[in-house]
């Protein structure tokens, strides 16, 4: 009957087989085959110090700039309002709402208007509560704080030389 056994180079398990000790088989030069308990779950990675085995460490999750751009456009940009207070929130920036928020801000360019005529202009946050802007400049500036933000980004996923992260907090008057 076979059992389990860890093949260990170095004091590294290299693999786990069934093998039943004949001698028809044997570990691969430099290695030893080591009897595994049945409810053992070592496989390969953990370490042997001839008496231990030891799980290994995970390696970290490397994020590339992109992945990590990404992580960060999903996680939206918190703006705060040092004159309006009201205005402050976590706001989503991915393609959607940059689209959104382009288009509004074109029409109060052209219009120097919130569409509509409002007097004033709800906008909902990423968490689905709606901010009302009270002037078409204080939307601008707003609007603005997110363009640069993703401006950054996109550079930082981009490689250009010297282009960091940005804060995913902006003040703005």
């Amino acid at each position: 009957m076979s059992k389990r056994y860890a093949i260990v180079a170095n004091g590294v398990v290299t693999n786990v087989v069934l093998w039943d000790g004949s001698p028809h088989w044997a570990p691969p030069n430099g290695s030893s085959a080591n009897l595994l308990p049945d409810d053992s779950i070592v496989g390969s990675g953990y370490t042997f110090d001839g008496t231990n085995y030891v799980e290994p460490v995970p390696v970290a999750l490397v994020l590339s700039p992109a992945q990590k751009v990404q992580a960060l456009i999903g996680a939206g940009l918190t703006i705060n309002s040092t004159s309006t207070p009201a205005i402050n929130g976590l706001y989503a920036i991915d393609k959607s709402a940059q689209f959104d928020i382009g288009s509004v801000t074109s029409y109060v360019t052209v219009n120097n208007a919130f569409p509509g005529h409002m007097a004033a202009y709800p906008w909902r946050d990423l968490n689905g509560q709606f901010h009302t802007f009270p002037s078409v400049a204080l939307f601008k500036l707003w609007a603005t704080a997110i363009a640069d933000y993703v401006a950054q980004l996109t550079l930082y996923a981009a490689g250009a030389t010297g282009a960091t992260l940005p804060s995913p907090v902006v003040t703005i008057p």
